[in-house]
């Protein structure tokens, strides 16, 4: 899972480097990336199956065991510049 560091104000990780995606999870069991206030994509729980992700325009990112691994291949899709949904 990428290095995170937790802020106190709102108990919530963040990246460690400014540039990258910033995490919400705005409901149980599903997290949203964004960066630079644009939407940067998803990873979702899903029962039995684990977590799935999916980039910023919608392509499947598979599903992954962990929520880190999850997330991992998110922000290689990031750096990777798929281009965001708009």
């Amino acid at each position: 899972m990428p290095q995170r560091a937790r802020d106190p104000r709102t108990r919530r990780s963040r990246p460690a480097d400014p540039r990258s995606l910033h995490w919400h999870s705005p409901a149980r069991d599903l997290w949203v990336a964004t960066e630079a206030g644009e939407y940067a994509g998803m990873a979702e729980f899903v029962r039995s199956r684990g977590y799935r992700a999916f980039g910023p325009t919608g392509r499947p990112l598979g599903c992954h065991r962990t929520l880190g691994a999850a997330l991992t291949a998110l922000e290689a899709t990031a750096v990777e510049g798929e281009p965001s949904a708009r």
